[in-house]
């Protein structure tokens, strides 16, 4: 090979293996192809596990960007309600990724609802001799302050609405709020 051909042959090589670079997707669109996946319901759960790779490489790009963090936690929660067993990991990576999300932005309501809710499944999978009674008053915090923050959430009011309709008499006085707030909660 002459020393033309050669430097030919490597020029084309670094073109070719530059090419990927150049079409590196930005984080907004790693974003909009994990929402896209999400919208493909009939390929659930396939569909979710690919956009939330999408996700996580977004926050290796972007690791104080709060969006791919309240998806992560979005997704965990659909995926551990469908089951198969799993339930508990998908929860508790959720529960991480909108405890990251509340760091990053605390005036997020959607932050904070992921975060009891994630954090709410966990706990109902758990044998009740495990379960710390003072985690009722740290959903109830994160709720209050999704309420705060957005009063129409209808996530965090139904699973408020939940949280002092279920929970037991003794332990209520643990909550701030109280049982004739119930149907207040849920009809919102």
């Amino acid at each position: 090979m002459t020393s033309r051909s050669l430097i030919v042959f490597v020029a084309a090589l670094v073109t070719l293996l530059a090419v990927p670079c150049l079409h590196a997707s930005t984080a907004q669109e790693l974003i909009a192809e994990g929402d896209r996946l999400l919208q493909a319901e009939e390929k659930f759960p396939a569909s979710f596990e690919q956009a939330l790779s999408l996700y996580r490489q977004v926050i290796s790009m972007q690791p104080a960007m709060v969006i791919p963090y309240l998806r992560i936690a979005r997704v965990c929660l659909a995926l551990g309600e469908e089951g198969k067993g799993k339930s508990k990991g998908w929860f508790e990576q959720g529960e991480q990724a909108a405890e990251k999300a509340v760091n990053l932005q605390e005036s997020s309501a959607d932050a904070h609802f992921l975060l009891a809710a994630n954090r709410g499944n966990v706990v109902n999978l758990l044998p009740f001799w495990k379960v710390s009674p003072t985690i009722l008053a740290d959903l109830e915090k994160h709720l209050l302050r999704a309420l705060a923050l957005d009063p129409r959430h209808a996530g965090a009011n139904h699973m408020m609405g939940m949280l002092l309709y279920r929970t037991p008499g003794p332990l209520r006085l643990l909550l701030v709020g109280k049982s004739d707030q119930v149907e207040g909660y849920l009809l919102q």
